[in-house]
């Protein structure tokens, strides 16, 4: 199998636990995300909902680079992926508060639909297949607050770096002429899974065997994160304006001729298996 489909064990021992603890406490102390472009006092919208933690005042107004040990990040994290969980972890956290945490919802649920699905994942590796997952919806005129997404980011420990790493918030918006398919990295993920499931005594020269069933369960996979998705718009109805944060759901639907041309791909990484 290639290097990404490599198998990796979820990471839970106290050693880990312990520096994730420190991290933790490292960057609420010493986190000011205040690069958000300037804009009026929050209004009600920004303080509805918002962390307990957003109401405190930081000790520390400096800016630049900010540390683990050694490590040295430019974009800041206010959230930290821990155990399965994206947690407010920053003493500010700037503007925006409401549409914030209405995002952090909609990657936290995905997270948990993945982990389900792919059991013995590492979070990290979970959370970086949800990289150019959200579209930004060109119609809604609460999209202006995105543009700041490159300033923040969560911070996540990488399991196969062995290092702490942060990761834009950005990162989980589909580039211009993008998003119109499952990102890349959750196909992968999907596929080894499938993959997993064959007798490896399988012949490679089998594929053609298994290809219909692999077609089926993959849409089968696209229809169970499209209904998951739904839940955005519901809660945009429900809230009105209040939660439209300016992004969209994909609806991830793909006919046979539009899988076909998967097909050459799925068939080379098979006889890697």
């Amino acid at each position: 199998m290639s290097e990404i489909f490599t198998n990796e064990a979820r990471t839970d021992n106290r050693t880990l636990n312990k520096q994730v603890e420190t991290a933790t406490a490292s960057f609420t102390n010493y986190i000011d995300d205040s690069t958000d472009p300037e804009e009026p006092e929050p209004t009600a919208e920004d303080s509805t909902d918002a962390p307990l933690e957003a109401n405190e005042e930081s000790d520390d107004d400096e800016g630049g680079e900010y540390h683990v040990g050694a490590e040295a990040f430019s974009i800041q994290p206010i959230w930290i992926l821990y155990e399965g969980q994206i947690l407010w972890a920053a003493s500010r956290y700037g503007f925006n508060l409401a549409s914030k945490e209405y995002f952090r919802r909609r990657i936290q649920l995905l997270l948990d639909f993945l982990v389900r699905k792919f059991p013995g994942k590492s979070y990290g590796e979970l959370l970086l297949s949800l990289q150019g997952f959200f579209v930004r919806d060109g119609e809604s005129s609460k999209g202006r607050w995105l543009d700041s997404l490159k300033n923040s980011g969560i911070l996540f420990f990488d399991e196969r770096a062995k290092k702490y790493r942060v990761i834009p918030l950005s990162d989980f918006r589909a580039d211009k002429g993008q998003g119109k398919g499952l990102p890349g990295k959750m196909e992968a993920l999907w596929l080894e899974h499938e993959f997993s499931k064959i007798n490896a005594s399988v012949s490679r020269k089998d594929f053609e065997k298994y290809k219909a069933g692999l077609f089926a369960g993959f849409k089968d996979f696209c229809a169970e994160l499209n209904e998951l998705c739904s839940v955005f718009d519901s809660q945009e109805d429900e809230g009105e304006t209040k939660q439209s944060i300016g992004l969209k759901k994909i609806d991830f639907v793909y006919d046979e001729s539009t899988l076909g041309n998967k097909l050459t791909k799925w068939k080379k990484l098979w006889s890697k298996r």
